[in-house]
C-alpha cells in the first residue's frame, strides 16, 4: 500500500489531492507547517555556532543555559539536514 492521499473538494466540485506542483504530499498539516519549519531550519543552519553562543552569553550570561542553547540551535540545523537527505533517498 502506498501513502495515504487526502482529497479535498475544489470550488468547481471536483476532487483534488493535497500535493503541491512538485508532487509532494503535504498531508493534513499542509504548507502552513512545512514552510515555517523550512524557515526555522534555514535560519538555524545559517548561523555559526560560535556566533549563536555569543548571542546566548549576552542574553543569559555565562553558564550552562547559554551553552545548551547554542548547541540546540546547531543541532537543529545539523539533524534537519540529515533528515532531509534521508527523505530524498
Amino acid at each position: 500500500m502506498g501513502p495515504a492521499r487526502y482529497e479535498s473538494r475544489t470550488s468547481d466540485g471536483s476532487t483534488g489531492s493535497d500535493s503541491n506542483e512538485h508532487g509532494y504530499e503535504w498531508g493534513r498539516a499542509g504548507a502552513s507547517v512545512v514552510w515555517p519549519a523550512r524557515g526555522l531550519i534555514a535560519v538555524s543552519r545559517s548561523f555559526h555556532e560560535v556566533v549563536v553562543a555569543i548571542i546566548f552569553v549576552k542574553a543569559v550570561g555565562f553558564g550552562a543555559i547559554a551553552g545548551i542553547g547554542a548547541l540546540v540551535i546547531g543541532t537543529i540545523g545539523f539533524v534537519s539536514k540529515l533528515f532531509a537527505e534521508a527523505i530524498e533517498e
